[in-house]
């Protein structure tokens, strides 16, 4: 949303009117309009869906009319959404940045829930690196350094915070915190508000001043966080002391190549032992000196998600997964160094009890790991997502054939893999190029093929008594879906629009 949200709020009230009509804010008061038949509640809930959208929208409905500015001041909830980054400080200003955060923070009441975002990601665009004020209108470090401290002041009230600083940012505030910073870490000791923390610094030293690294050091003592559930953090070291937090989700990743990376994974999610869902990415090097006393076991995860870099596989080795039900290996942003492996598929399969039902593989022109794929026979739902231009799509459906043909067994029988896959989804992602229909027809073709292949696979899972579950496979590019089944079904449409096709 852009800061002209009353204009927005005003051309909802009256469809007809162009922007150069809408009365001026001096006058609105005085005119006869529909939005002055609103009560104070319906206009509270308009304000609090702009908050929700553009957290400056509360400074501007605030300076818009004598009522509208009583409304935004005596209801501290609209201001409870405070972000510092590059557009609030062009839009409130640079040389005033500690003045209107104060007066935010000030707005927000004294016992309102905080969600709190400073992103300082393109810190070097906007931002004078000197600790004392520069000459040109940039705000100083010294100013993000006593904004830092003032909305740590108030950590004890935060409900999410994020706190981005970009792998570019020299950072030359003041390297060593005083005894006034200090005391505010008493701020951190309970938090019963908190519920999520995000955490990112790029992969150069940002270690002084009140990094996010050094923020994440106050969370350490934090002795109540009784409702938080999320962490996300990307280049943060961690001790592994929250194992009293009640974690369910978390987010971790590395860039930094210099970290010993698989110590810091272990560490991190050890911290955690209740997560259900697990999020992996990014690189380093890989100690070889893990051992089983290093073995972690996460007997509540169901959900994976892993950029299965060499680093990232080798670690889960040493981590248990029990229940785990949901895995994801994403190689969409994978660093150029590194190379997809697939030995946590490899290590996954071995597992005596494997419980794993879906399985999403978003490969960027890599191999379809199908050797390891059916080797998990537990496996229900099966969803390949590859660029348009891949060469997998050449080859298909033939490439599928690891589905479609039976497999003969040491005593000489024979038997389909994966007896218990009853969906398949292949999708094609950008870049498309142009879309004709010639194009599409190709596809068409495609999905027919594949059904004819499918056929004997088909007809065998009907006569199996439930010992092999019914296939259906999905054929899904931007403007179509093809569903294949064994019998037609009437055509439709997705909520995406997409012409949804029987085959």
């Amino acid at each position: 949303m852009s800061n002209s949200t009353p204009n927005m709020i005003l051309r909802l009230c009256f469809p007809s009117t162009s922007d150069n009509s809408i009365p001026v804010s001096s006058t609105l008061q005085h005119i006869r309009t529909p939005i002055h038949s609103l009560n104070d509640d319906v206009l509270l809930e308009i304000f609090t869906v702009c908050r929700d959208v553009d957290p400056l929208s509360p400074w501007t409905l605030s300076q818009t009319c004598r009522g509208w500015r009583a409304l935004t001041l005596a209801h501290s909830s609209l201001w409870n959404n405070i972000i510092l980054d590059r557009s609030s400080a062009e839009r409130l200003g640079h040389r005033c940045l500690l003045r209107w955060l104060h007066l935010w923070l000030s707005r927000s009441g004294r016992g309102q829930a905080l969600d709190i975002v400073i992103d300082l990601h393109d810190f070097n665009v906007w931002v004078d690196a000197a600790y004392s004020r520069s000459a040109d209108d940039k705000a100083s470090a010294r100013d993000i350094h006593e904004a830092l401290r003032a909305v740590c002041n108030q950590a004890h009230r935060w409900r999410s915070f994020t706190y981005l600083l970009g792998g570019s940012a020299k950072v030359h505030w003041k390297p060593y915190l005083d005894q006034s910073d200090w005391e505010m870490i008493g701020k951190f000791s309970s938090m019963p508000f908190l519920r999520s923390i995000t955490l990112q610094q790029g992969p150069e030293e940002t270690i002084d001043g009140l990094t996010p690294q050094y923020i994440h050091y106050f969370f350490e003592i934090t002795e109540a966080a009784p409702s938080l559930r999320s962490i996300s953090l990307v280049n943060i070291e961690s001790s592994g002391i929250h194992s009293n937090w009640d974690v369910h989700e978390l987010s971790y990743s590395i860039t930094d190549h210099r970290m010993e990376g698989s110590a810091h994974v272990l560490s991190t999610i050890r911290a955690y032992p209740s997560l259900h869902s697990l999020q992996l990415s990014g690189s380093g090097w890989f100690a070889a000196t893990n051992t089983e006393e290093d073995r972690v076991v996460l007997g509540q995860l169901k959900r994976l998600t892993l950029e299965p870099s060499a680093l990232m596989s080798k670690t889960l080795f040493f981590v248990g997964m029990p229940l785990l039900s949901e895995l994801t290996l994403d190689t969409r942003d994978m660093a150029r160094q590194d190379v997809f492996t697939t030995t946590f598929l490899d290590h996954l399969a071995l597992q005596p009890h494997l419980l794993l039902t879906k399985l999403v593989l978003y490969l960027s022109f890599q191999d379809v790991p199908w050797t390891q794929i059916v080797r998990l026979s537990t496996v229900e739902f099966l969803h390949i997502v590859k660029p348009i231009k891949d060469s997998f799509w050449d080859r298909s459906p033939s490439n599928l054939s690891v589905l479609y043909k039976k497999i003969k067994l040491p005593d000489g029988t024979q038997s389909w893999r994966l007896p218990r896959l009853h969906t398949v989804v292949l999708e094609a992602t950008k870049p498309y190029g142009s879309i004709s229909d010639e194009f599409v027809a190709g596809w068409r073709q495609c999905a027919v093929a594949t059904k004819q292949l499918f056929m004997n696979r088909w007809e065998t899972s009907m006569k199996s008594g439930g010992m092999l579950a019914p296939l259906a496979i999905d054929l899904i590019g931007p403007t179509w879906k093809f569903e294949i089944r064994h019998t037609n079904q009437s055509s439709n449409k997705t909520g995406d629009g997409r012409q949804v096709e029987p085959i």
